[in-house]
């Protein structure tokens, strides 16, 4: 009996040793192909084909090409930037001249000094805009003097800087400095630099420039600036205002007993431009009452204003009362236009309160009345 069992235990611990092996051989053939697969996708993680490659650039390319598109862009910016501020720089010194040709100066100075100056013409080259003006000094001998009164006066607007050069005559009381830099940016007060030139006999001068003012005039700015010569006590000093150019010159003057200064000024009432001056020399005075007579006791009063006004056109307007004899004091209004650019006055009646056409005397309407030259 006790063989029999023992038997037993011996053949049921014989099959569970062999369960237990087959369980393991099973799993180890199930895990192999798993682990292999695993090994093989790391592999084309860490080395992929060339092909992929070409496909995906990696991101360090990425960079490097952002980087240089990154070094390309900033030199178109700082052309296009260098561009902008040389126009800028040259707007600026031409915005100190007149707009339009046919401007006329006057001035008045030391010892009965004058002289007067029409621009002629302004012509563009690239980035510089060159002003040729031409004028005469007054002459107190009524001709009897043996000299050129004439002389021309060349400006040219560069960028950031306005020069000056001087050519004809020898009447003039400005200094004829070649290239001579009558402003420079920035166009701020304390503003210096050295400049070399030459004067009339050629001899070598070096100036220090310097924006000493700035202050404005009816919204426009006047700089000014003084010229000193590094090896003497000569000095120069001119006032120069936006969309005008130059209002006073003052200089030094030197010989050999003594030294003061001397030089001229603006004349307002005669600078302008050529058309305004003479259109508005006809004008009557604004805002005062004014009376007019005429045939059969005809007779109007009334007053002129203005409207409006630029260096191109102005409106005057006036507002009139009839004064015939008839007892009824009707109303008028009638104003005129002023083509500055053209050398025109048109007269446009407005409204009258006498007739349903509104007219005042005249049967033409919208009439030039006036067109220069006055001749």
């Amino acid at each position: 009996m006790k063989k029999y069992v023992l038997l037993m235990l011996v053949i049921l611990l014989f099959i569970v040793v062999s369960i237990t092996g087959g369980c393991k051989a099973k799993n180890t053939e199930q895990t192999a192909p798993q682990q292999e697969e695993n090994e093989t996708t790391q592999e084309e993680i860490q080395n992929p084909s060339e092909e992929d490659e070409a496909v995906e650039p990696s991101e360090e390319d990425e960079t490097a090409d952002k980087e240089e598109k990154t070094d390309e862009q900033p030199e178109d910016e700082s052309d296009d930037s260098q561009k902008a501020s040389e126009k800028q720089d040259s707007n600026e010194a031409s915005s100190l001249m007149p707009a339009r040709k046919d401007y006329k100066w006057t001035y008045s100075g030391f010892a009965e000094y004058g002289h007067e100056m029409v621009l002629e013409s302004i012509e563009k080259k690239g980035n510089e805009t060159i002003y040729t003006v031409k004028g005469s000094v007054f002459d107190l001998s009524d001709g009897e003097a043996n000299r050129d009164f004439s002389f021309t006066i060349t400006y040219t607007a560069k960028p950031g800087v306005l020069v000056q050069n001087v050519t004809a005559g020898d009447a003039l009381m400005d200094t004829r400095f070649k290239d001579l830099e009558l402003i420079r940016a920035p166009f701020e007060k304390g503003n210096t630099w050295t400049q070399k030139t030459k004067d009339e006999n050629g001899r070598n001068i070096t100036l220090r420039s310097t924006i000493t003012d700035v202050r404005e005039e009816n919204g426009q700015k006047i700089y000014t600036v003084e010229y000193k010569d590094t090896a003497s006590n000569y000095y120069e000093k001119r006032e120069i205002k936006e969309h005008v150019g130059v209002l006073s010159y003052e200089k030094l003057y030197i010989d050999k007993e003594d030294s003061f200064p001397i030089g001229y000024y603006i004349h307002y009432p005669g600078t302008g431009y050529k058309n305004n001056l003479e259109i508005n020399a006809y004008l009557p005075k604004t805002g005062t009452q004014l009376i007019y007579f005429g045939y059969a006791e005809y007779g109007h009063r009334g007053v002129l204003k203005r409207i409006s006004q630029t260096s191109d056109d102005a409106i005057y307007e006036f507002n009139g009362v009839y004064q015939d004899g008839s007892g009824i004091e009707d109303k008028f209004t009638v104003r005129y236009y002023m083509n500055y650019l053209k050398g025109t006055v048109t007269e446009k009646v407005v409204s009258s309160t006498r007739f349903n056409t509104p007219e005042v005397n005249s049967k033409l309407h919208n009439l030039v009345i006036l067109k220069t030259p006055f001749k």
